[in-house]
């Protein structure tokens, strides 16, 4: 059984995601980014459910569990789109953002 060396260089190339924490050491505020991007995904995942609900609706009619919870869908979407530009704009602001970056956000 042979050993094989591996040197920092050949590491670096196989895993490219190591050594990262350094450099998002420099993000202010990065747990609030992970935050805000999880509620957008979860935000987008309601909104496909509310979309798929809809389109069973339109095809079969109202009957069925599913389509009877497209309302619910879109509503949570709705709040979780709210919530994750609200803290988007908490962010911004934390971070000193101009003044169209944050009415930006603001609009969207």
């Amino acid at each position: 059984m042979a050993t094989v060396g591996v040197n920092d260089a050949s590491l670096e190339q196989r895993l490219p995601f190591e050594g990262r924490d350094v450099q998002s050491q420099g993000v202010p505020h990065r747990e609030q980014q992970v935050l805000i991007s999880w509620v957008f995904i979860f935000a987008s995942g309601s909104l496909f459910l509310d979309f798929a609900s809809l389109q069973q609706l339109s095809q079969h009619g109202p009957g069925g569990t599913f389509a009877g919870l497209c309302n619910w869908f879109g509503t949570v979407s709705c709040l979780l789109w709210l919530l994750g530009f609200v803290i988007l704009v908490h962010w911004l602001r934390r971070v000193g953002a101009t003044a169209m970056g944050v009415s930006g956000a603001r609009l969207k």
